[in-house]
């Protein structure tokens, strides 16, 4: 006998008929689906520590066969309990109370007529929601995926707080009998692979986040029945069992162990709840050392993924000290440690760069709900303010040395200039090819940006947004890195990565490699093309700009190939702008954007061997280049303008690019850039102003030299 029917087998006489009864009873729907021919029993009655003396009702009427009174007893225990505690927003609803959301009201109705919004392609379903339904035109598999995640549920359960209105009540129940109709749990590993609706990362999110909030809105009115309050009850015992035997890796594992710790601690109710919730919280903490790393970098190395499992980390804290479960003190340490690497990677508009599969992430949300944890951080309000009350951040230069990333900065305010230099590993999931790319901002605007990810799906613009050509690097014959091809386990480092960075008053510097390591290569062919060794000098104004709050700076790029072999090779450094209008010009050679009222930046390349410059925008033949992905859910790709600056040669080359920010309305004070080789095999370039200034840049030498220019 399966373990089903045994459970099944020690029921009380009637009780699975009964079950199949209070099952089948669904709320009717609109174009009524037909249920499935086979439906799954529930256990809920079976599932339930009878014993708990709160449930006395409960257990006296399961005993005496009186199906109806046990499930009209177990409703009204659960709408009248105190605890377990959800989070606040999961109110009773309070119509009148405050003034009504219009674009909730709107998006809630929308979906109570079953116009379903997911990754911004809507889809009406006529007949009720098809729930293995694919509207999208190339038959996108995420759309799916997230249309099982019940996002908008969150939407009917808010408007139903502010309004009271039966309908959104009755519309949630409508959907979820559907959904359990049309989707019972898989019984095999094949089927679990397979179903679309029980990838174990939708079932996490669902228990954590849509059916939580529709449960603790809902729960009260009565427009929900008490069937369907049992039947939902069914629903999450059986996502529990689910997830307690199906997880998975990396921050899909955050969000299935959250959903599962979830349940535990808000049904202890369910004989099950504590071995669910100690092996949720043994998980997470276990993750907290394996995925983030002692910088405090999650080890996907993607902005918007260290963002999700910090979140999950965080929400499993804070409903944990809700209801006064312990959790390990390693477990609040490393979650600090989440949230300093995100204050201070954070460029001065308090936004994420997005790195690998990622978008810009504004990080003053986060940091407002961290302070309901770690309270007495005053830089964590600074930033949840956006700096109205708490303390400024200390310093201004940071490495994360596992992660191989530096961050240079002039200082914490929206108009300060700042690098973030990435030379780390190429993380456990969500890649990108960008090994020594990079990310400035100034004078209140990102202005050589990272595109950021494109949509999961297989496509060529996929392949592009993750690649090397989309990305601050260098090609070499028209090659780009090449890293991804082994097993994730590989891109996990257990000690700091090389690079060298060292940071003064008045000059940051940063060194690393790429092609050194045996995993390090170049194309489809894997090929050990040259050593590409990049040095960033960015060189700050130790006094404020005029008529400025804050400190100026530019950014000195100096890259050195070495190449395999004594072949003649091009090398093509690409930097991504954030602008509308760029131009090259001659006299100095610089490319530079000219957008009116806006930041802008110059960029002026020398080289050992000769230099060109163009701008790219747009291109699709022989191969993309120019495109940053706009848009909300699925992504379209829209050209933007890429510098190329490329030099050639045999044997080792030098090349410089000096990248100056300009505020707006500002001319270029650069009259020229020149390279000088007065020492073997190192290069300095200088940097010449039009008040007779000259900067001098060494690779390996972190004083600046300053001196007036005689010829000028």
């Amino acid at each position: 006998m399966t373990r089903r029917g045994e459970r099944l087998g020690r029921m009380p006489a009637g009780l699975g008929w009964f079950c199949c009864l209070l099952f089948l009873c669904a709320v009717p729907v609109r174009g009524q689906i037909p249920p499935p021919p086979t439906v799954e029993m529930p256990t809920v009655f079976a599932a339930l520590d009878l014993n708990l003396p709160a449930l006395d009702a409960v257990r006296k009427a399961v005993s005496e066969e009186r199906w109806d009174a046990a499930t009209a007893h177990l409703a009204a225990y659960y709408r009248h309990r105190k605890t377990p505690v959800y989070f606040s927003g999961a109110s009773p609803a309070r119509p009148g109370a405050g003034p009504a959301d219009a674009a909730l009201l709107t998006r809630a109705d929308r979906a109570a007529e079953d116009t379903i919004t997911v990754l911004g392609v809507s889809h009406p379903f006529a007949n009720g929601i098809d729930w293995r339904a694919n509207p999208t035109r190339d038959k996108y598999r995420e759309w799916t995926w997230q249309l099982n995640r019940h996002g908008w549920w969150r939407d009917l359960a808010a408007a139903y707080r502010q309004t009271g209105k039966a309908a959104y009540v009755h519309a949630f129940a409508r959907q979820m009998n559907g959904w359990l109709r049309q989707c019972p749990p898989p019984g095999g590993e094949k089927q679990v692979s397979e179903n679309p609706a029980w990838r174990p990362l939708e079932a996490g999110i669902r228990m954590s986040g849509p059916w939580m909030a529709a449960f603790f809105a809902f729960r009260d009115s009565p427009a929900f029945s008490s069937a369907d309050l049992v039947r939902m009850l069914d629903a999450f015992f059986r996502h529990g069992r689910y997830l307690a035997r199906h997880h998975t890796s990396g921050n899909r594992l955050t969000h299935e162990m959250k959903g599962l710790f979830f349940l535990g601690v808000l049904f202890p109710e369910f004989s099950e709840a504590a071995r669910w919730r100690d092996m949720a919280a043994q998980t997470l903490t276990g993750q907290l050392s394996r995925q983030v790393y002692p910088d405090g970098v999650q080890f996907e190395l993607s902005t918007t993924y260290h963002k999700i499992a910090y979140e999950n980390f965080l929400d499993v804290c804070r409903l944990a000290r809700l209801n006064g479960v312990a959790l390990p003190a390693v477990y609040s340490r490393r979650l600090e440690h989440m949230l300093d690497y995100m204050l201070y990677a954070a460029m001065p508009n308090g936004v994420l760069p997005a790195l690998n599969d990622a978008g810009p992430i504004p990080i003053a949300g986060t940091m407002e709900r961290a302070l309901a944890v770690f309270p007495a951080r005053a830089d964590f309000r600074w930033a949840a303010t956006w700096g109205r009350l708490g303390t400024r951040p200390q310093g201004k230069g940071r490495v994360f040395p596992y992660a191989g990333q530096v961050v240079m900065r002039t200082g914490w305010h929206h108009q300060d200039a700042y690098v973030l230099f990435d030379a780390g590993p190429f993380g456990y999931g969500h890649q990108h090819e960008d090994k020594l790319s990079f990310v400035f901002y100034a004078h209140g605007k990102p202005l050589v940006i990272d595109p950021g990810n494109f949509d999961y799906d297989d496509s060529r613009w996929r392949r592009y947004f993750t690649g090397p050509a989309a990305h601050n690097t260098v090609l070499v014959d028209g090659t780009g890195q090449k890293r991804a091809g082994a097993p994730r386990k590989a891109y996990v480092v257990h000690k700091p990565v090389s690079l060298d960075c060292k940071f003064t008053p008045s000059l940051d510097y940063a060194r690393a490699d790429f092609g050194r390591e045996t995993i390090e290569r170049w194309g489809e062919r894997r090929l050990a093309l040259a050593v590409h060794t990049r040095h960033l000098f960015f060189q700050k104004a130790t006094t404020p700009l005029p008529g400025k709050r804050t400190g100026g700076g530019y950014l000195v790029v100096f890259d050195q190939y070495r190449p395999a072999d004594d072949a003649h090779h091009c090398y093509e450094a690409l930097f991504h702008l954030d602008a509308a209008t760029v131009d090259v010009f001659s006299s100095p050679l610089r490319v530079e954007t000219r957008d009116a009222g806006s930041a802008n930046i110059a960029i002026l390349p020398v080289a050992t061997g000769a230099v060109a410059a163009r701008v790219v925008r747009g291109r699709e033949v022989p191969d993309l280049l120019g495109w940053i992905p706009r848009g909300k859910g699925r992504k379209t790709p829209v050209p933007s303008p890429v510098a190329v600056m490329a030099t050639a040669g045999s044997g080792a080359q030098w090349a410089a690019h000096v990248l100056y920010p300009l505020p707006p309305g500002e001319n270029l004070p650069v009259t020229g850039v020149e390279l000088v080789c007065d020492m073997p095999d190192t290069p300095t370039v200088l940097v010449r102003f039009r008040d007779g200034r000259v900067d001098a840049f060494t690779p390996g030498h972190y004083k600046l030299s300053q001196k007036k220019d005689r010829a000028h």
